[in-house]
């Protein structure tokens, strides 16, 4: 068919070779113009990263990731409330999304140059460095602002990425930058009754999200994460955080890796925001299991492990600064043990003798990802900006024809995690110092 119309329009073909070249000369893709929608998108996005509960990395195309954060953020402080509903402002206003100012500028210091360097495949030429940093510039700034380079491609169409100095100036996402590596300051001691301090963490293997509650059992942040590619893998019951390190060494034990050739002894993989367990390590009282930053963010969620819980950079500092030696981690939702438990059974207390891999847990039923929303339009099936209740461009009325009383609602109804936002029934560890966090302490990690 496609090749009977191209006969029927002798000219077409021209323009059909034109734009493969320009594909080719591009690297296999365009990058669509930016637009409000997207604008809309990346200002949702940036809000719910702030409040803690994080839509993975940043992209402006608000998928499943960013609809689970949403909806889990409205589970947690407005019950019952629909946030795609245009003429209810609550949710919007709580987040204090910012859309007129969610793409900043930011300018490349000597700073940033001074964080990229060779950063090798090979485990030999890993070990042989003195750190592991950024491989370029448009890795370290993509890092620094929570984003994919998809995302600075469209927020900087005329710039090649590939070729950034310092001194250039760059669109951004307008988020807090994250923090450089090299050493980085001890969080505080966690004190369980304090608002932001994690009491125990749920880790939803079927959902690939680790979600932190405080003493008063509600949640207070998400995480994506990726998990053991293999479900044998995959640990159940639950267990505790046994230690921590910031900025950690990585010791790679060839024997622990399939498919590995060439090397016959342990390595020691320098510290970096590159390192295998990127820029901090919150190990697990199960060996070799531990959550923690990867090198690779745009992976997050989309590759499995060999048995650990991978995290974005940024979102794994974060959530160091909420845990502490001895909080508890229950695992639910295991393929291999559905039916077998559920995020209602209790967490046993750090102190209470059970901190290993005691009980099989099962968990929600629904890990499938969320359907698209009927009103949605298409290119960003679940965008908040997109249908009904969205703001036309010219900022008049909806697109749905009537003007809205939250003119940046989201227009979907999402999908996302149908678990319900708190747990109960858990018992609450004691309060107390993190008394063995490291900094540049080693770990080998699955």
């Amino acid at each position: 068919m496609r090749r009977l119309f191209l006969m029927q329009c002798p000219g077409l073909w021209r323009w059909t070779l034109a734009f493969a070249l320009v594909l080719a000369c591009a690297g296999g893709s365009v990058a669509q113009a930016w637009n409000r929608r997207d604008q809309v998108n990346l200002a949702y996005q940036i809000a719910l990263a702030e409040a803690d509960f994080s839509p993975g990395i940043l992209d402006g195309q608000f998928g499943p990731n960013s609809q689970m954060a949403l909806k889990q953020y409205t589970q947690r402080f407005f019950p019952g409330a629909n946030p795609y509903n245009s003429s209810d402002a609550q949710v919007y206003k709580s987040l204090h999304v910012d859309v007129k100012h969610a793409v900043a500028t930011y300018t490349i210091s000597s700073k940033d140059a001074a964080l990229v360097g060779a950063s090798p495949d090979k485990w030999q030429q890993m070990a042989k460095l003195s750190s592991m940093p950024y491989r370029s510039l448009r890795d370290c700034i993509a890092e620094k602002f929570h984003c994919t380079k998809g995302l600075l491609r469209r927020l900087n169409p005329g710039i090649k990425l590939s070729q950034l100095t310092v001194g250039e100036t760059l669109r951004v996402p307008n988020i807090q930058p994250f923090p450089k590596p090299g050493p980085l300051p001890e969080p505080p001691p966690t004190d369980f009754s304090k608002p932001g301090a994690a009491a125990y963490i749920i880790i939803d293997e079927g959902k690939k999200t680790i979600r932190v509650y405080n003493a008063a059992h509600q949640q207070i942040a998400l995480f994506h994460c990726s998990v053991a590619q293999y479900p044998d893998k995959l640990p159940v019951g639950q267990t505790v955080v046994k230690d921590m390190a910031l900025n950690p060494d990585y010791t790679f034990n060839p024997k622990e890796w399939g498919g590995v050739h060439g090397v016959h002894h342990v390595l020691i993989i320098p510290p970096g925001p590159r390192n295998p367990v990127g820029l901090c390590w919150m190990g697990l009282n199960l060996p070799g299991y531990g959550m923690h930053g990867n090198a690779y963010p745009q992976n997050i969620g989309h590759t499995g492990s060999h048995g650990c819980f991978r995290m974005t950079n940024w979102d794994a500092l974060t959530l160091f600064a909420m845990v502490r030696v001895g909080t508890p981690v229950k695992f639910i939702d295991n393929p291999l043990h559905k039916g077998s438990g559920s995020a209602q059974t209790g967490v046993a207390s750090a102190d209470n003798g059970n901190s290993g891999n005691s009980t099989a847990a099962g968990g929600s039923a629904n890990t499938t990802a969320p359907a698209p929303a009927a009103n949605s339009t298409a290119g960003s099936a679940n965008a908040p900006a997109a249908g009904a209740g969205a703001p036309a461009t010219n900022g008049g009325a909806s697109a749905g024809g009537a003007p809205a009383a939250n003119p940046n609602a989201p227009a979907t109804s999402g999908g996302g995690d149908a678990s319900s936002g708190i747990d109960q029934g858990f018992s609450v560890a004691p309060h107390g110092n993190r008394s063995s966090v490291g900094s540049g302490a080693g770990t080998s990690a699955k």
